[in-house]
């Protein structure tokens, strides 16, 4: 009888593997490498929840996409995020000089600005740019789903993180490769470069850095007294469009398939393989989970807020209306223009400044001194602001106060978000 049942399980397994290939079967067993650095006295017990989180770590896209794509990444297979720590986080104007022609350096304009600034970033990137730079739309290589306005909705949450397939996409249509050194400029000196940063490395891009005081100090004479190069010309007219039309027609295509055939329907693969990172972001629900803790004095995360000392105390106006004034309690204060020093000493050219990054000891003293641990092993560490943006900057601030050992995470919807809420606590005063 056993004989019996031995060659009735074979025959069976022999249809079962007719029917599905065993390579098919294995392939859709497979997993990518995740290795992170993070005590498990610190591992947060719940995920993000769309409930009543209008972002919700792009809950639209990182959901829905997740179910949707099939592509496979070979070539990211044994990608591990520890190899994060070990680009150089800022590079110097002499040094982009030297390294332009360099084949494996892609130079992107990153511009943004606020209403308050009354400037035009498309307008400067097409007037002059780096030789060689590729506008990087910060607002359209983004997920576009939080910034669409409609009644009785909460504020729009723009330039959130895309998909990880639409920034593929976005690379791609820039001519990036998972191996190149990206180097990022804004034209403030140091805005929303650093912005650009953190989003490179939430997908798995360790080969980034931006330009230490941006196009100022690019065009700053270099040390020798000579005039760096400008590009004037006339760019092509997709070059302000390119990437963020990509970002958003392989999303749709994703969703819809080609032809709007669904899902299902085949999508051309991307050279460039992002991997998301989705613990370097924070979403509404975990926010509040840390608040309600801190408000107990246990909360498993340190929280810095890059706004200004006023907004973060409830004692100035916040620049967009419809919001609450004060801050997430627990936060520590960290006003993202106390990391930079603003200086006519540091370039060749009098009377011209440039904003730069403020020393490592400098730095990692600031932060001392706001109360924050930037040990590895200490709690993990949240950068906050208005809208997400300039958390870049106090995240790329502690990321060198720490030689790269604290891995920083961001709030993507930040107070646009948090105080739009009905719901969400709110401290006010200093601490």
């Amino acid at each position: 009888p056993v004989y019996v049942y031995i060659y009735i399980y074979s025959r069976l397994l022999k249809s079962l593997y007719s029917i599905i290939p065993l390579n098919s079967m294995l392939s859709s067993l497979k997993t990518y490498s995740y290795s992170q650095k993070q005590p498990k006295t610190f591992k947060r017990p719940i995920a993000c929840s769309s409930s009543k989180s209008l972002r919700s770590n792009s809950s639209y896209y990182h959901s829905t996409l997740s179910r949707v794509s099939t592509r496979p990444q070979a070539a990211m297979t044994n990608f591990s995020f520890d190899s994060l720590e070990k680009w150089p986080p800022v590079v110097t104007a002499e040094w982009l000089s030297k390294n332009l022609e360099n084949k494996d350096v892609k130079v992107l304009a990153a511009p943004w600005y606020m209403a308050i600034h009354k400037r035009d970033a498309r307008q400067e990137f097409l007037h002059e740019r780096i030789p060689g730079a590729q506008f990087f739309d910060v607002d359209g290589v983004a997920d576009i789903t939080t910034s669409a306005t409609a009644p009785g909705s909460p504020p729009q949450l723009p330039h959130m993180l895309p998909s990880a397939e639409g920034f593929s996409a976005a690379m791609d249509a820039l001519g990036i490769s998972n191996h190149d050194h990206v180097v990022v400029y804004d034209h403030l000196g140091i805005y929303s470069a650093p912005r650009v940063w953190f989003t490179f490395r939430a997908f798995g891009h360790p080969r980034v850095s931006i330009l230490a005081g941006g196009l100022p100090a690019w065009k700053a004479l270099d040390p020798v007294g000579t005039a760096r190069p400008l590009d004037t010309s006339t760019p092509p007219p997709a070059a302000l469009t390119a990437a963020a039309a990509a970002c958003q027609a392989r999303i749709k295509a994703l969703v819809e398939g080609v032809g709007g055939l669904g899902p299902q329907a085949a999508v051309p693969l991307t050279a460039y393989q992002a991997v998301f990172d989705k613990s370097r972001v924070r979403c509404l629900s975990q926010m509040r989970e840390n608040a309600e803790l801190a408000m107990g004095r246990k909360a498993v995360e340190q929280v810095m807020d890059a706004r200004s000392s006023g907004r973060f105390q409830g004692v100035e106006p916040e620049p967009r209306a419809g919001l609450k004034a004060g801050h997430i309690p627990g936060s520590k204060s960290v006003p993202f223009s106390d990391v930079l020093d603003t200086s006519t000493d540091n370039v060749s050219t009098p009377g011209v400044p440039t904003t730069q990054f403020k020393s490592a000891a400098a730095l990692k003293a600031f932060f001392e001194a706001a109360g924050l641990d930037l040990n590895p092993e200490a709690q993990p560490l949240v950068a906050t602001c208005g809208s997400g943006m300039t958390a870049g900057i106090i995240a790329l601030a502690a990321h060198i106060a720490s030689d790269g050992q604290k891995k920083v995470a961001l709030y993507d919807g930040s107070w646009m978000e948090w105080g739009s809420q009905s719901d969400t606590p709110v401290a006010n005063g200093a601490l």
